[in-house]
Order: C-alpha cells, then structure tokens, then sequence
C-alpha cells in the first residue's frame, strides 16, 4: 500500500472555514480535539473540497499510477459513494449540481476502525477531473475517522527531499514551524530518513536547542535569493538528496501538503517536474492569492487570483486554466536538484523565483490541496518594496525577452502612476531610484548584494509611509462610494486625478482608503488627504495630496527615461552577458567561501 493522498480535517489554520475540507449543512458535528465527524443518521457529508478532492489531472493524468483504492476508518454504518466529475464536463457556472456527475462506486458498509477499503480502478480511465467522497451515515452518532487514497503500484522515482527556509529575525515564526515539522515530519519514523528541514539563519540568531531536529546554517543576510541559494548549495553537498522544497519562515502550510508534494516527487517523471504550492490569504482564508503565475512582458499575472475555494465550482476552476504557470513563488516551490542549471540571480528579494523558474525550464505542475497562507502582499506595500519590485520587473524584462525601451519607458510610468496619482510620493521617489540603480548596470547588484546601501538610501523615505496605530474614526476619515457619473470620470482624465484643478475645487477633508497598492482614483478624486489603513492591525498613515512634489518627480522620471533611451540596447546585452556568470554554481560558492571556511 502506497498513500497518495490522506483525508485531512482542519488542522493548521483554525481560522480555515470547515467547507475547505469537507461539506455537510447539519449532518452532525465536527470534533476538533478527536479528529473526526460525528454524525446523525441520514447525515450526509461530502469531501469534493479544495483539500480533499482527489484531481485525477496529477494521479492519473501526470503520475500514471496504475492502480487506485482508497481505505476508511470509522465506527458505524454508512453509505459509501466515490463520485467523479470532470473538467471537460465542467462548465463555468455557479451551480456545482449542473456538472455531469458519474458514479464511481456505491456501497453500504460498516466501518471500523482498523478500516475497510474500496476498488477504484475504473476512475483513472479518465485524466482528469475530481474523484470525491460521499458520506451518508446510516445510524446515530456514526463516527469517520478518515483514511486515505492508495495505490499499488510502486514509487517510480527516489527522492530525498530537503526543505529549505530562509529566517530573518522571526523568530516567532521560524520556531513554532520547526517545532511542528519535527513533531509532524522529522520525528516520524516514516518519514525522518526521507525528509529533512534546511534552516537558513540570515540573522544568526538561533541556538542549537532552538533548532531541534532542524539543521541551521547560520549565513550573512544575502536576503531570500542568497539563503535559499545556500540551502540548495548545502543540499548539493550532502550528496543524497533528489528534491528541494523552498518554503517561507512560518511554513505556514497542512503538513500533508509537504507530504502530498513528496508523493508526487515520487511517480511523476516528467523532465524538469515542480510543484508550485498555491497561496491563501492569511486575513480571508479561503482566497486564493495565487494558484500559480506567469511573467510576460513585464507583468506578473497570478492564475486564480479571487478565488473563494469554497465553493465547489471553484475547486474546478482553480484546476483549470488557459495559461501554464511558467515559474513558482518560493513560498512554497519544489523541484529536482539535477534540474537545475541555473541558479538565483542576486536580487536579494524580489524577482529571483520569477528568473529561477523560467530560466530552469520547469514543467510546473498546482494543485489543490498544495498550498499555504500569507500575508495579503498589498498590505507590506513600502518604498521598499516598490523599489525592490520595480527593479527586479526591469531586469527580468530585459534577460527574458525582447522588450523595447518605449515599453520599459510604459512600464515605469504605469508604476509612476500607480504611487504618485494615490499621493504615495515616497514610494514614487523609490521608484526613481531603482530606474538609477538598474541603469547602473549588473554591477549595482554585486556591490550591494545585502541591500545595505538600499536600504540606508530608502529608510528616510520609508519613515513618510510608515504605519501607525491611528484609527480612522479619530480622525474623521470619510467613505465614499464607487459610483460616478460619466461627466466626472472625463474630468477626472482630463485633470490627471485633480492634479490640474484650481485649489478652490480640492476638499480639505480625509478620505479613507484600503492599504494596498493604488489608491481608488475615483474615491480620493479631490481630497487633499487620503487615510490609509490596514483595517485588521488598526494602523495605517496620512498621505498629503503636493502637485509640486509630483510634478517634480514626473520631470524627474522623463529626464531619466530620455537619457537612457540612446544606451539601452548597450545596457540590455551586458545585463544578458553577465546573467550566466551570476546566476551560476561558481559565483554563489565564490560570495560562500569564506563562510564554509569559518565553519568547517
């Protein structure tokens, strides 16, 4: 028996709503501390739901397992039914009951719990679709336990898998996922000799009692792209590992998504294979942030992005898409070692997962139930980050195709816009900065891989943008809608948002916007202050509407853009040049050896 794929209940996130992992409107009752469903007789509970959906697509159309059973634990009579619906049968409708359902199997049982297990063979005719469970309970107070899908065919692949996570002075992240992982995973018997936990100490900070059955390495602060690049290094050094899983700090995950991703390891033999985890938001758990992305043409574009994996349409949709995912965030991104040839490019943050994924060609695979929660990036939002995610989209546009200067120039002023028309004129400021320092060429980035200097020139403009505990009502924020006429929408074009209006016409008065990344240029049309907040921390900070500043800053970025038009050819084929030298085995081992030296 080879388990493919477990029956989980919520477990990690105990804000995840219940209908993420299994349905059943009054059929009994969840018990959290047992890990099971009690249910009342005739109650029916269903499991086609984002974490326990079984996706024919990756078993039987990717993996190509030749046999499929599944095994239930419980304690009672039930009617068992495994049910089948298909993507090609699937229509994008909010009605889940118009899809085409076939019957895999029917029976009614009791089980126990040592389990009784089913034959499902007949389903891997199809390639794709999800395979789901029905339960309807026969007696009272009937329990489930679980169980799991199976296989008999046996792994095609070895794999040693080792989980690398970059830390940064969260310790109070860093430290309860190490101590969940060696409960979960490094202190199972099943699976200690078949996966490790890589810990990345950027900020030198953990002791060895702190680490448990994590292995530290303590590394100077080269940020995301130096720390997982370690990680990996260190993998490639041990000699037997197959697989590396980069995570965030807080591997804020299931575990059986770690271990759904191992399995997978094991049986698909595609060349260049990866698993990219799909991401939820932490403040709205069921939203999918992210299923998978693609970079083109200087936009990064999120497969999937609004999802509610709720519902039971949407569990499907997020299984199908027109556009492949061409490269993974290393929130969560698995893939062979042997696979890789080129390594991460030394942007610190930002940009590296994206040059990393295409460069290396890999064929990416998402899945439901392979996923995370984070942080709704639009809140982080600085002139860090602006400036940090400017300059990687200009250098990842200009090594991955053949991007004109005039759509860089677009691509700058669309950027420019977003923060400058929202009143964010320190983030505006970053963004110049960051045209400057790629305009530097590769050299800016070799002089600086720490960011030190980057930051130090940032920190002031930060300090404007910085959030503070301020809640809207003591500051008398308003609220205003989103509808306006169409006579008001041309004004507001042809005044740049205001910026042309006389300022008898401009209000005095606050208006209160959503921290993210623009403002709603209807909603602050003609407010002189605009409120941002980060509702659930209650901070936020005041934004000032200053034409002068953003009228300075807009010559600013059309001197710069005009001034580098003549080079940007010369510019391009030296970034292309020198990508190969920085982004191989031999720069990364040259920044790390005085560092193994020192600890070997």
């Amino acid at each position: 028996m080879n388990i493919l794929q477990n029956f989980i209940f919520p477990d990690y996130n105990p804000l995840a709503p219940a209908d993420m992992y299994f349905r059943g409107n009054d059929a009994g009752v969840f018990l959290r501390n047992e890990s099971c469903l009690q249910c009342k007789k005739y109650g029916q509970y269903t499991f086609d739901t984002y974490f326990n959906g079984f996706m024919l697509n990756a078993w039987s159309g990717r993996a190509k397992i030749d046999s499929l059973h599944a095994t239930l634990h419980g304690k009672g009579a039930f009617q068992i039914q495994f049910i089948l619906v298909r993507h090609s049968d699937y229509a994008l409708t909010e009605k889940a009951e118009n899809h085409t359902r076939r019957i895999i199997l029917t029976q009614q049982v009791t089980l126990t719990e040592t389990g009784v297990s089913f034959p499902l063979d007949s389903a891997l005719a199809w390639q794709d679709g999800i395979l789901y469970l029905a339960i309807t309970a026969l007696e009272e107070d009937a329990l489930f336990y679980g169980g799991a899908y199976w296989t008999d065919t046996a792994p095609r692949n070895p794999v040693k898998l080792g989980m690398v996570i970059t830390h940064f002075n969260r310790k109070n992240y860093i430290l309860p996922a190490i101590a969940r992982i060696s409960r979960r995973i490094l202190g199972n018997a099943q699976w200690a000799e078949k996966i490790a936990l890589i810990v990345v100490d950027n900020s030198q900070n953990i002791s060895a009692e702190e680490a448990g059955l994590a292995h530290v390495i303590p590394n100077k602060n080269l940020g995301g792209s130096g720390g997982f690049t370690r990680g990996l290094l260190y993998l490639q050094d041990a000699g037997d590992f197959t697989h590396c899983l980069f995570m965030d700090d807080d591997a804020s995950c299931e575990i059986e998504s770690i271990l759904r991703s191992y399995v997978l390891l094991q049986y698909v033999q595609e060349s260049r294979f990866a698993i990219a985890g799909a991401l939820l938001q932490e403040n709205h758990p069921s939203i999918l942030h992210e299923k998978g992305a693609v970079y083109r043409h200087t936009l990064n574009h999120g497969l999937h992005r609004g999802l509610d994996i709720r519902e039971k349409a949407n569990v499907i949709a997020s299984e199908i898409s027109e556009m492949a995912a061409n490269f993974g965030a290393w929130w969560f991104f698995a893939f062979s070692i042997r696979d890789v040839e080129v390594y991460p490019y030394p942007f610190f943050v930002r940009g590296d997962d994206i040059l990393f994924g295409i460069s290396n060609h890999f064929n990416i695979l998402t899945l439901s139930g392979i996923a995370c929660w984070g942080d709704d990036f639009a809140i982080k939002e600085n002139p860090l980050t602006r400036y940090l995610g400017l300059r990687s989209t200009l250098v990842c546009s200009m090594l991955l195709g053949d991007v004109s200067w005039p759509h860089l120039s677009l691509t700058c002023l669309r950027w420019f816009a977003a923060s400058a028309l929202s009143h964010n004129y320190a983030s505006t400021e970053a963004l110049l900065l960051a045209l400057d320092d790629v305009c530097q060429g590769p050299d800016t980035f070799l002089q600086d891989m720490s960011a030190a200097r980057v930051r130090e020139k940032i920190a002031p403009l930060a300090a404007q943008e910085k959030m503070t505990p301020v809640r809207c009502e003591d500051i008398g924020a308003q609220f205003v809608g989103m509808h306006e006429s169409r006579w008001r929408k041309l004004c507001r074009l042809l005044t740049l948002n205001g910026l042309l209006l006389p300022s008898f016409l401009l209000k005095d008065d606050i208006v209160w916007q959503r921290k993210g990344f623009r403002a709603s240029f209807r909603e602050i049309f003609r407010f002189k202050r605009v409120y941002y907040e980060y509702e659930s921390g209650h901070v936020g900070y005041l934004a000032h509407y200053d034409r002068k500043r953003f009228f300075t800053l807009l010559f600013r970025l059309l001197g710069m853009l005009l001034r580098n038009a003549p080079r940007y050819r010369q510019l391009r084929q030296e970034y292309r040049t020198r990508f190969p030298a920085m982004t191989s085995r031999s720069f990364w081992q040259t920044v790390y050896a005085d560092d193994d030296k020192t600890q070997g």
